[in-house]
């Protein structure tokens, strides 16, 4: 797989050498590949694998995604369920507690090492595809455990 930002061309590989988590958010009904080296290596999961588990799903009772291994995710995708991955990355896990997230998935997540989240796509947060919007995204910042960070150049607005 490889990212284009700008002229700038980045390989799985090279993504993987930085977190220690990537997740394929890209909205699908089933897992779907993208045929691209490395994506079956441990510590990438898709995101419906990912979501099922968090939500108790029976068909993923199985899944187990390794939230010790280091302290940084990236997903990649700008949509929805990009960001309720973030969210479930981030938010203490007290704040879970309250919620109908599976209790296994409120243990793992209370032991979980991540501290920083990246999001990842084609292009700028004016452009994402998340609803309401801008909404969804200032939810991200009032996480008890979050710090979002904005490169400046990237608030242009672009036409898709």
């Amino acid at each position: 797989m490889e990212a284009r930002a700008g002229s700038c061309h980045v390989s799985l590989a090279t993504v993987l050498r930085h977190y220690d988590i990537v997740a394929f958010a890209y909205g699908a009904s089933r897992d779907r590949t993208l045929n691209v080296p490395g994506e079956s290596l441990r510590g990438v999961y898709s995101a419906r694998q990912f979501v099922g588990w968090y939500n108790g799903l029976p068909s993923k009772s199985a899944f187990m995604p390794d939230l010790t291994a280091g302290e940084e995710a990236v997903i990649i995708g700008q949509g929805n369920v990009a960001v309720d991955i973030a969210r479930m990355l981030l938010k203490a896990p007290n704040e879970l507690r309250c919620t109908d997230i599976a209790e296994e998935a409120i243990e793992s997540l209370s032991r979980s090492r991540i501290k920083r989240v990246r999001i990842v796509g084609r292009r700028g947060p004016m452009q994402v595809s998340c609803s309401p919007g801008t909404a969804y995204i200032r939810y991200i910042s009032i996480l008890t455990v979050s710090s979002p960070r904005q490169n400046s150049q990237e608030l242009r607005y672009e036409a898709s």
